[in-house]
């Protein structure tokens, strides 16, 4: 998702509303979506994961952990817990080297599930923590936004849906938010990550925690926040019987702009113009984005180009000379 469209704007929502777009329970037979998501804002060459409750090594159908300055191999279904793992990777390299908080370690081929004993209790990565389980992988090419680059490993997390949207809304909105519109926010973030399927087809995930998606901060979440969530559980918002593009953005300047303007024909928004995504008045002059001034130096050319919208033709400069001006 593009910088334009972050963070929600209450009046954004209204005017889905008053364009017939209505509020649906998600069929509750279907059961709760789990999702992946590609944690790409850690892209490292070492990950540190631990975990109070204990976590369990899970490779394929098989258990692999530390104890006792050995290495073992659990069959099936059985597992050993341990506090803590540092995975690493060498650039090139088709392998993992795990080590236990013992300190002794063995390579493994990857894919590698890690998962708190208790589902209560949260993973923690690198100094933050995430519910649901986390895939390690060796790295490769992850696609727009994708780990993995760099030489980074592929972190990917499993979690359920309403528990993602905690994350979400921890990263796109203050907690401080009024209940409604901390509301209007997940239903939001909800019908964007239904309606996108898999965006980041051909990856090992379905979304990304950066904003090409929805930012993601983990288990960083809140009382306001989880209640929001909790509130609106199922809640989409439907078009003509079909998902809306849920778009938000921090500060429109005072003004919105029709969908087919902003992404003529890309991945974010078909080139029709969508009767829900109209151009309208914004006030949003309390957002602390409104005003806002730039010090890069243009040249005359670079700011025509700044300018330029796809579909409106070419920009002209001319120059204009007067009593107080300077051509």
């Amino acid at each position: 998702m593009k910088a334009f469209v972050r963070h929600c704007a209450i009046i954004a929502i209204s005017s889905i509303m008053l364009c017939m777009a209505v509020p649906e329970m998600l069929l509750a037979a279907a059961g709760e979506p789990e999702i992946r998501v590609g944690l790409v804002s850690i892209n490292a060459a070492v990950i540190e994961i631990s975990c109070p409750a204990g976590l369990t090594a899970e490779m394929h159908k098989a258990s692999i952990f530390g104890v006792s300055k050995e290495w073992r191999t659990l069959e099936g279904t059985e597992s050993c817990a341990l506090q803590s793992f540092t995975i690493s990777v060498s650039p090139q390299s088709t392998e993992l080297l795990v080590r236990s908080s013992a300190g002794f370690g063995v390579k493994v081929a990857g894919p590698l599930r890690f998962t708190a004993a208790d589902s209560k209790v949260p993973l923690r990565i690198n100094n933050k923590d995430y519910f649901g389980s986390a895939e390690f992988a060796p790295p490769k090419n992850s696609g727009v936004g994708g780990s993995g680059s760099g030489g980074g490993l592929t972190v990917v997390l499993n979690l359920r849906l309403e528990k993602y949207l905690e994350g979400v809304l921890a990263g796109e909105v203050p907690a401080s938010w009024p209940a409604e519109a901390l509301k209007a926010q997940a239903v939001a973030c909800r019908t964007n990550v239904m309606s996108w399927g898999e965006r980041h087809s051909g990856t090992d995930f379905d979304i990304c925690d950066g904003t090409h998606c929805q930012v993601f901060k983990g288990a960083a979440t809140s009382a306001s926040i989880s209640k929001a969530v909790q509130d609106t559980t199922g809640e989409v918002i439907r078009y003509g019987g079909k998902l809306i593009n849920a778009y938000f953005h921090s500060s429109s300047g005072g003004r919105t702009e029709n969908n087919e303007d902003v992404w003529p024909g890309s991945e974010q928004s078909p080139s029709r113009a969508l009767p829900y995504l109209r151009a309208v008045d914004d006030y949003d002059q309390a957002s602390p984005y409104y005003s806002w001034a730039v010090s890069k130096f243009y040249t005359i050319d670079e700011f025509a180009a700044q300018l330029k919208l796809d579909g409106r033709g070419d920009l002209t400069v001319e120059t204009i000379a007067g009593a107080n001006q300077v051509p």
